[in-house]
């Protein structure tokens, strides 16, 4: 993805918004880009993973979880993202 970017005159280190997002999807031929969000609901994080397809922009796949706490989201946002990734697999 940073040489994508490198070809773009962006840096390779820029964070991706989601345009950018997309127009790097749609450069690399790739079918789909990986979203995500976190927000906090009380005293739980609700995350939820989504695959948008490149040139529809259309919702692939959507998984939605909670952790318990700050310091679970990190292996929850992994998790979920491999369900999306093995669900657009199948």
């Amino acid at each position: 993805m940073s040489d994508i970017l490198k070809q773009m005159n962006r840096s390779p280190d820029e964070r991706l918004n989601p345009d950018l997002a997309e127009e790097v999807c749609l450069r690399a031929n790739a079918r789909a880009v990986v979203t995500g969000s976190i927000s906090a609901d009380g005293t739980q994080y609700k995350i939820t993973i989504e695959a948008l397809g490149c040139r529809t922009a259309q919702t692939l796949q959507t998984v939605e979880g909670r952790a318990t706490d700050r310091a679970a989201v990190p292996k929850l946002a992994r998790v979920l993202t491999a369900q999306v990734l093995d669900k657009l697999a199948k």
